[in-house]
């Protein structure tokens, strides 16, 4: 699944409206999240919405995954959660319990997240969250469903070796994956999956050990 591609002849099938076609100055293109709804396809584009301060995202809809129609500015961004010259990057959009989640990047603070409400093609924000702590380098959120029903999260961690990591031919690396979900107050719980636990071989463990002070204890079994 998902590894050969046939490139559809009408790329881009969303293009960046021209000064004088219809939709310029509206939105702008770029990292779609795309899912099926009732009898049409729905996609999120861009990473910010013309006139528009803040974060935004604008939402498209198609009825054959190819000719796709505006619809309207995503969610409105506030600036007691973002910063006015933050952005949406790579959107991830998804319900989550009892609610939806829009999961995306800022390219100037990373990974974060929105908790809210769906209603009629409008997605009305309640919380928002960072996925990083401060200083922290994630910037390429995804989810997907496994077949299990879990919300599992993967994210690269970014550096910052500049173009140093293009000559090494790689950068970065990717968490482990984690398992999203709400919990009972309806705040966002993230634990790894279980089946990291495979990992771990040969367990040592040592209890009820005193040290003095200035003492040292050489664990040669570890």
């Amino acid at each position: 699944m998902l590894i050969r591609w046939h490139k559809c002849p009408a790329n881009p099938v969303i293009p960046v409206p021209e000064p004088g076609e219809p939709g310029h100055s509206k939105y702008v293109v770029h990292d779609p999240c795309a899912w099926p709804e009732g009898e049409a396809y729905y996609a999120l584009v861009g990473n910010t919405v013309p006139g528009f301060s803040g974060d935004g995202t604008s939402l498209f809809t198609s009825p054959d995954l190819v000719n796709w129609e505006y619809l309207n500015s995503f969610y409105q961004s506030q600036r007691r959660w973002t910063e006015a010259d933050e952005d949406c990057a790579v959107p991830d959009f998804f319900p989550l319990g009892d609610k939806h989640m829009l999961l995306f990047c800022s390219h100037l603070r990373g990974s974060q997240y929105y908790l809210g409400q769906y209603e009629k093609n409008r997605f009305y924000p309640e919380v928002h969250g960072r996925m990083n702590w401060p200083g922290g380098q994630k910037g390429g959120d995804r989810t997907l469903l496994d077949d299990q029903r879990r919300r599992l999260f993967f994210d690269w961690i970014r550096e910052l070796r500049g173009e140093r990591e293009r000559v090494s031919g790689w950068s970065g690396v990717m968490t482990v994956p984690q398992v999203l979900s709400l919990g009972k107050d309806g705040s966002l719980r993230i634990k790894p999956v279980d089946e990291l636990q495979l990992l771990r071989l040969n367990h040592r463990q040592r209890s009820d050990i005193r040290l003095t002070s200035g003492s040292e204890l050489i664990l040669d079994e570890m």
